[in-house]
């Protein structure tokens, strides 16, 4: 399982990157929301990308969460298509000037999967 480093631990420098690049999208209290998921290249299209989103599902239930979430790139429609193959669906979509000055990425599909109650 993915170990989850807290926020309060990553560098200064890293929070202030992050800040730039983020659309800033409110997260439900009862919503799992996954900050990143990245696969090295050499290690792509071998199922670990499906294994790593259905272990945060699983971790997610546990927990009691009503729906798992994250944030996809507009220009990232491989990443997108896994997403939609594992039952997420686009909750919305956001972008601003500076976010797409900074990253040419368009902007953000909010992804959300619901759990059956």
């Amino acid at each position: 399982m993915a170990k989850i480093l807290p926020l309060k631990k990553l560098p200064n420098i890293l929070m202030n990157v992050a800040d730039l690049t983020r659309i800033k999208q409110d997260v439900a209290m009862d919503d799992y929301y996954i900050l990143s998921l990245s696969i090295a290249p050499e290690w792509q299209n071998h199922g670990l990308g499906t294994a790593l989103i259905q272990d945060s599902e699983i971790e997610a239930q546990e927990l009691g969460c009503r729906s798992i979430c994250l944030d996809v790139s507009y220009s990232n429609t491989r990443a997108r298509a896994l997403f939609e193959r594992l039952g997420y669906r686009v909750a919305a979509s956001r972008t601003s000037d500076r976010f797409h000055a900074v990253t040419q990425a368009g902007g953000l599909h909010r992804m959300e999967k619901r759990f059956a109650e």
